[in-house]
């Protein structure tokens, strides 16, 4: 007897939906996406909020708020006084700094 579910007939399986965490509008290139980074790391506050959220790396106001000073040590570009703030603030708490 035949079946009529379409299994064994050579059908294509039904491919799996891959989710991830990629940015509502994706930069066209490297050099956009870290364009965009550095302009929230630099600017703080709600701007790196909703550069987290649109990477799908948002996780909680104190993560977030270790997460930036993480990234201003560890990206070159930002002025030194800033790094150094934020490697002191890190120290202060406990946390290892990225650059």
């Amino acid at each position: 007897m035949a079946s009529c579910s379409g299994r064994g007939t050579g059908a294509k399986p039904r491919q799996r939906k891959i989710r991830h965490n990629s940015p509502e509008r994706p930069p066209t290139d490297v050099a956009d996406y870290f364009r965009l980074r550095d302009a929230a790391v630099l600017a703080g506050g709600q701007e790196f909020h909703r550069f987290l959220v649109s990477q799908g790396r948002y996780k909680s106001p104190e993560q977030e708020e270790i997460t930036l000073h993480k990234m201003r040590t560890a990206i070159t570009t930002m002025p030194e006084e800033m790094r150094a703030a934020s490697k002191a603030w890190l120290e202060e708490r406990g946390h290892q700094s990225w650059g």
